[in-house]
């Protein structure tokens, strides 16, 4: 026997983020690098991915780095619960890949998509493993740190 015990849509930090789109720091200078002085004097360089938007880019690095925003992801998870028995069950976790690498001031509107695309990949996922629609449907889905 199987069955949904409940899904959940996450919205967390990302601790890893690539940040390669706004550029990179480093302490050689390069052509096109910003230089940066910093407290104790000492000079470092930005290296911005695009040239044309260099400054915009740095300020909002220098945002990301004074915590000013982060990175995010989305996720939906579910866990299935299975039994030969019905008297002792396992729990089984199983999530849609899952979106990281959104920048924490996008707009509700847009983690709200994000949250029905993943919900649709786990939906699909559950489908796979043989859950029918109105078994899938009939769990309230809960959202954590959506507010």
């Amino acid at each position: 026997m199987k069955k949904i015990a409940e899904i959940t849509v996450i919205r967390g930090i990302d601790n890893d983020p690539d940040l390669s789109y706004l550029g990179k720091y480093t302490n050689k200078w390069e052509k096109g690098a910003i230089s940066i002085v910093k407290r104790n004097d000492e000079i470092e360089f930005f290296i911005p991915a695009n040239p044309e938007y260099g400054q915009q880019d740095l300020k909002r690095m220098e945002k990301y780095n004074n915590r000013k925003w982060c990175m995010m992801y989305v996720k939906a998870k579910t866990k299935i619960l299975t039994s030969r028995d019905v008297i002792i069950w396992l729990t089984h976790t199983v999530s849609s890949g899952g979106l990281y690498g959104i920048e924490s001031d996008a707009t509700d509107k847009d983690f709200r998509e994000i949250a029905m695309d993943q919900l649709s990949e786990l939906h699909f996922v559950l489908e796979e493993l043989g859950f029918n629609k109105q078994e899938i449907d009939a769990i309230e889905v809960k959202y954590e740190n959506f507010e």
